[in-house]
């Protein structure tokens, strides 16, 4: 395992959506753990069971987790390790969503990627949140921007900035994030 790498956990209860996302992590630089329960995910995070006890940079966790909702996870991870930024990945919830919109501004977790998803708003995401630049951002029909300048390109409608501000918004992105939403499944 290189040790200079930054390390990120992936939670998902679904295995394959682990592996999706840990090979789209993988060659864009990143050490990846993959978990697939809250539980597994809190053993890593506290350094038993994982014979590497560096911390995470950042965490990416499903929403809908079978033993503990993704939400409540993000909460103990913010408790338990507060250096790993917490992104929230979901084929259920959407950006506009109130409880996004709400755990962003209270920096619950500091991003948000909503499935299906491509490598390049993952990867964008993976390294706003290493550094730190993520509060408010999100993804998944979305640029995330820092400082006004756009930091990464995807087929996206919105533009989230790093104050939480959405613009550019339309209705033809909102059809599309419906109909994205309607096509996915799963957490």
């Amino acid at each position: 395992m290189e040790q200079n790498l930054p390390r990120i956990l992936i939670v998902d209860d679904e295995p394959d959506m682990c592996w999706a996302l840990a090979n789209i992590l993988r060659p864009a630089g990143y050490t990846i753990t993959t978990a697939v329960s809250a539980a597994e995910a809190l053993v890593l995070l506290s350094g038993r069971g994982d014979p590497d006890d560096a911390p995470y940079a950042a965490a990416f966790v499903d929403a809908k987790l079978p033993d503990l909702d993704g939400l409540e996870l993000a909460y103990l991870i913010r408790q338990q390790s507060p250096h790993t930024a917490v992104v929230l990945i979901s084929g259920y919830f959407y950006r506009e969503d109130s409880t996004i919109t709400t755990g962003l501004e209270k920096g619950l977790f500091v991003g948000f990627v909503a499935k299906p998803f491509d490598l390049r708003q993952v990867r964008l995401m993976a390294s706003l949140a290493v550094a730190g630049k993520t509060t408010g951002t999100s993804a998944g029909k979305t640029t995330g921007t820092s400082a006004g300048k756009t930091t990464g390109a995807s087929a996206g409608k919105t533009t989230g900035a790093l104050a939480g501000k959405t613009t550019g918004t339309s209705e033809q992105g909102k059809e599309e994030n419906h109909a994205a939403r309607s096509h996915s499944s799963g957490g």
